[in-house]
């Protein structure tokens, strides 16, 4: 590489980065352990133990080349490897990370292997790429950080977007809302209960239904609230037996009453 800005350097992986894999075998996860295990998946699987308590990056021996991050408590795949620091204050993984990335494709194009491409390590430890001072890779990696989560926000909107094709979100804010003179007015917190199952693009009963464009077409595209939006109370059932015998209890109740009341005042002289 020429032309590098003042202060970068070409260097070699296996300069800076210490790259070894672990032994354990695809077998050893556990669907709910504690630990994460990085294996040859694209996902990130589970483990009940750890060999590794350290900040590190991994690499695939064969199947996904995607490059993780992750710092904590972790175990290996024996054909996976993990990178980390030669020494410390020297590189910043996460800028590593997205350095090494992009060049994916160069690893999968040097790997070796006739039906699965491989990657082994010497070949890790041989790609190069510009280094900068570590003040300046921990700018980078924080701006493509935040590229990153923007990126992933765009995403999920799109997600959600495609999810809600030919469907309308219906609220019912009619409870919500404070009467005044002139006009109506909704509080802060209605505006943020509204605004709130809105984002959550989940059905709220009796406040919100994402309806499909099938049932509003079935009632000749009719968009009154009530359609499809029932806030009604629940009826109460009475039980008429019930209620008939808890009344004829009460009449029985009415004449003992009665009768003790007649001998009070009989006793007292008021009646004869």
């Amino acid at each position: 590489m020429s032309n590098l800005p003042k202060g970068w350097e070409e260097v070699k992986l296996g300069e800076i980065l210490n790259i070894q894999t672990g032994k354990k075998n695809a077998q050893d996860s556990k669907e709910n352990g504690e630990y994460p295990f990085f294996t040859r998946s694209i996902d990130t699987q589970k483990i009940d133990t750890y060999s590794f308590d350290t900040e590190a990056l991994f690499i695939a021996g064969e199947g996904n080349f995607t490059v993780k991050y992750y710092k904590g408590k972790f175990d290996l795949h024996q054909r996976t490897y993990m990178l980390t620091a030669l020494k410390e204050n020297t590189v910043d993984l996460k800028f590593l990370q997205n350095n090494i990335q992009p060049k994916v494709y160069q690893l999968v194009a040097t790997s070796v292997g006739s039906t699965v491409q491989s990657l082994r390590k010497p070949i890790i430890e041989a790609l190069k790429i510009p280094l900068p001072p570590l003040e300046e890779q921990k700018k980078i990696a924080n701006i493509l950080s935040t590229v990153d989560k923007k990126i992933a926000f765009v995403e999920e909107n799109i997600n959600a977007t495609e999810e809600l094709k030919n469907k309308v979100i219906i609220i019912d804010a009619s409870k919500e809302y404070k009467e005044g003179k002139n006009q109506n007015t909704l509080n802060p917190e209605s505006i943020e209960k509204t605004v709130k199952a809105y984002e959550s693009k989940q059905d709220i009963e009796k406040f919100m239904r994402i309806v499909d464009l099938e049932e509003i077409k079935a009632n000749d595209y009719n968009l009154n609230i009530a359609r499809y939006i029932d806030t009604s109370s629940e009826e109460v059932i009475i039980n008429i037996e019930s209620v008939i015998n808890k009344i004829a209890d009460i009449e029985e109740k009415e004449k003992e009453i009665d009768t003790k009341l007649n001998e009070y005042l009989k006793t007292l002289g008021f009646v004869s």
